[in-house]
């Protein structure tokens, strides 16, 4: 799924796959759907969104470590950050008491961004988010 905002696009990418087949499933496509969206769209922030039941740690490493994409012989770099269905339902929580608008879920997806390069490895991100979830959600 693509929403389109105006300042910013998320390309949503969901999976009922778990476990180590999760990685071996999504590691190629997620990235590949992400970078074609932000070639095609060079003037707009692009996030990815990987949402499945749960994130089974090789798929945040895929995402972390592997955030260059090339389309058309362009490189570019890509966010996609990973989150459970249950800290989808989080944001679903925080809405339905906050209304927040898509400026502030922006602002969330570029902390989650932001951390990445101040994390230490995949794992340490990826143990950060619900933290920087909650910050968001107090803040607003």
């Amino acid at each position: 799924m693509v929403f389109e905002y105006d300042k910013f696009i998320l390309v949503t990418e969901v999976t009922l796959i778990v476990r180590a087949n999760q990685w071996s499933a999504e590691a190629e496509p997620v990235p590949r759907h992400v970078a074609k969206i932000q070639s095609e769209n060079k003037n707009k922030d692009v996030f990815g969104l990987f949402v499945a039941p749960q994130i089974d740690i090789n798929t945040v490493l895929t995402f972390f470590n592997n955030r260059e994409y090339s389309v058309n012989d362009e490189i570019m770099n890509l966010t996609i950050i990973p989150l459970s269905l249950d800290q989808i339902k989080q944001l679903l929580t925080v809405f339905k008491q906050k209304k927040f608008s898509t400026q502030d879920m922006k602002r969330l997806f570029e902390a989650i961004k932001s951390d990445i390069s101040t994390s230490k490895d995949a794992m340490e991100w990826n143990k950060k988010i619900p933290a920087i979830m909650s910050d968001w959600a107090q803040k607003l």
